[in-house]
Parts: structure tokens; sequence; C-alpha cells
């Protein structure tokens, strides 16, 4: 009979799932689709925009519009300074973002897509984690920078430049882990961008007149994925 707590010691050590705790050092690797939702704005100062093109005059606010392909790849790399800290590396694959203003025909007013500008947005955020390092269900918050790379494209009658930009990072997001090495992830993170957009006439490369300054782009990403720890 004193042989049965270490039976049932020894059973319950193999019928029990192993999960280990994030540790100092640990490296997680996290991959998933991230959807990406822009911020609702328009140029500061409510900048107005006049040109010329084909049979269209746009002369009102250029606003954002949402992204044409909204379903990106969103890719993170953490390491753990400790078992509540991590420094992560993040981003998304490049998404175009589209730029709606006011068009007047006739004297008759219409919707009309200005353009798009491809953005590749990438962070650097300090993470902390909120519960106990041996708990599966870890929840974070980040805090950081955010940098973001503009291409220039031409769409409709124009073509849009934008300079690249700083800002700051937020996310927030929880890991489930489902053995030693493998999590469900999901994050929200939020990049503050606002960039100077200038308008060129796509046929003649002249500068529109009405430059728009500090343009807040100011995405939203929602990511959905997994996680590996190293």
């Amino acid at each position: 009979m004193k042989k049965l707590p270490f039976v049932a010691a020894a059973v319950a050590s193999v019928v029990a799932p192993v999960v280990s705790a994030y540790q100092g050092g640990d490296m997680i690797a996290r991959a998933g689709v991230a959807y990406v939702v822009p911020g609702n704005a328009s140029a500061a100062g409510g900048t107005n925009v006049k040109s010329q093109g084909s049979s269209h005059t746009l002369a009102g606010k250029v606003n954002l519009d949402d992204p044409s392909n909204a379903a990106q790849l969103g890719l993170g790399f953490t390491y753990m300074v400790n078992d509540r800290f991590g420094v992560e590396l993040s981003g998304l694959t490049p998404y175009k973002q589209k730029l709606k203003g006011e068009s007047y025909v006739d004297n008759k007013h219409y919707a009309v897509k200005v353009g798009s500008i491809e953005a590749t947005p990438v962070n650097l955020m300090l993470q902390a984690y909120l519960l106990n390092s041996d708990n599966p269900f870890q929840p974070y918050v980040g805090f950081g920078v955010n940098y973001t790379h503009y291409k220039t494209s031409k769409d409709q009658f124009d073509k849009v430049d934008a300079k690249d930009t700083w800002g700051g990072a937020a996310e927030l997001g929880a890991d489930y882990k489902l053995n030693d090495n493998f999590v469900v992830n999901a994050a929200a993170s939020y990049n503050q961008s606002a960039a100077d957009i200038k308008l060129f006439n796509a046929y003649t490369e002249e500068q529109l007149a009405g430059e728009l300054k500090n343009v807040a782009m100011d995405p939203w990403a929602f990511r959905l994925g997994m996680g590996y720890k190293f």
C-alpha cells in the first residue's frame, strides 16, 4: 500500500501535459494572418487639395479608405529578458492604403479614389507578461516605436508619394501554450504614423497644389496565428 502514492505520482506525471514557463533567454517566433484597419483621419488642419486630372477636378479633403489588401502576414520575434519581460521585433507584409477625396464634374459632387500608397510597418517593443510564468495562458502588453516605409504608387489620375515615418506603437496580445514549444497567439497592435503626402500628375510628373501634412494613417492590425518557443 505504501507504493500507491509513488505509483499515482508517476501516472500523473505521464498523463499531465508538460507546459514549460517563459524564462530569460527564451526566443518566441510568431506568425499568423493579420487584418489591417486604417485610422479614420484626414489631413491635419483640414488641408484641401485642388488638382486637375483627366476630366476630374479634385477639390476637397483627402481621407483614408480601407486597404485594398487588408489581410496580410503578421510576423513577430521575441527575446525574453527574464520570465516577465521581452523585446519584440514585429511587422506586416506590405499593404496598400487607399486615399479618397471629393470630385466635382460639371458642378456635381462625386466621391473619387485619389490613389494609394504601399505601407510596410515594423515595430520594436518592450513586452510585459502579466501572469506567472508557469500559467499556460500568457497575456501581454507591449509599448515601443514604429517605423513605416511608404512606397510611391500610381493610381487613377494621380501619383501618390509619402515620406517614411516614425511613431509610437502599442499592442495587447496573449499566448496559450499547447505544449513545451507551440502556442496559439492572438494580438492587436496600434501603429502611430503621420505622413506627409504629395500628389503628382501621373502623366507629366508635375506636383499638384496642396501637399497633405501629417496625415494620420494610424492603422490597427489584428493577428491570429501560432508561435514556437526555441
